[in-house]
């Protein structure tokens, strides 16, 4: 079972509470949620990265949620093609891509701007992609 607390009406944060463990989430206000990335059945999301291996990604967001959450282990030279491709509706970005990716973006958040980098891409409902950095909130 998934629970989901949003703290206000513009929540900067969203606790995730699976059957095991709590995660508590950055998030922004002002994305539209649009129907295909609120059915869980339809979303797709991942990682992209070199080196996946060691990744318990797949395993933490089953515990979370019924969605689909795949590795997307790849060379650099594949990252834009990946990126401008209709593989995933939202994914993380982990070492070494995350400065990789900004310029294939629409939009850049600007605490991803202030940081330098990106660690989270969502699809826009125009079908432009939107960079962000969750770690700017967790530190």
């Amino acid at each position: 079972m998934l629970v989901v607390y949003i703290k206000g009406t513009n929540a900067s944060a969203i606790e995730i509470v699976g059957n095991k463990n709590k995660f508590l989430i950055a998030t922004e206000s002002n994305i539209p949620i649009t129907k295909s990335t609120t059915d869980k059945k339809h979303i797709k999301c991942g990682l992209i990265g070199e080196k996946l291996g060691h990744s318990f990604s797949p395993q933490i967001h089953k515990e979370l949620a019924d969605y689909s959450y795949t590795l997307f282990e790849m060379p650099e030279h594949e990252v834009g093609d990946f990126l401008n491709s209709n593989v995933f509706d939202s994914t993380n970005v982990t070492i070494p891509y995350k400065k990789t990716v900004m310029p294939y973006l629409d939009v850049i958040s600007d605490e991803a701007l202030r940081i330098g980098s990106v660690n989270t891409i969502t699809r826009l409902p125009d079908g432009g992609l939107k960079g962000d950095n969750t770690d700017y909130y967790g530190f």
